[in-house]
């Protein structure tokens, strides 16, 4: 993603967040301009906005089976698995405990190179 596209994806979510949620999909859709990607990444966003919302009720990413060289990478206790999804922000995966200390999966979100601003590291917390 280039900054310049990043950059209208957050101004468009900014103005999303100051409408009404009932009048939300309607300025998407006039906003949007048929842009089907822009609006898939605005809407991904708008759901993780919503902090009283229970994660699991949050959407996921598709799961895909695509090769993914990143299975078997450590990062902490934990070890990915498989690639679940991928999207605009970055690529979420199924990751396994792996310090023999208990059984655990969860799923482990990496932001893509260049999404690392202040704006968006407050997103990925504030999904957390």
């Amino acid at each position: 993603m280039t900054p310049e596209r990043w950059s209208q994806i957050e101004a468009l979510f900014l103005r999303a967040l100051e409408t009404p949620p009932d009048d939300r999909a309607k300025f998407l859709d006039e906003a949007c301009n048929g842009d089907p990607i822009l609006h898939q990444e605005v809407n991904s966003l708008l759901a993780c906005d919503n902090p009283s919302a229970p994660l699991m009720a949050r959407p996921l990413p598709p799961v895909t089976d695509q090769p993914n060289d990143m299975a078997g990478r450590r990062i902490g206790v934990y070890r990915l698995v498989r690639l679940l999804g991928q999207g605009g922000m970055g690529s979420v995966h199924l990751a396994a405990r792996d310090d023999e200390q208990f059984h655990m999966e969860v799923a482990v979100k990496l932001l893509k190179r260049g999404m690392d601003t202040d704006f968006m590291l407050s997103r990925f917390r504030q999904e957390r």
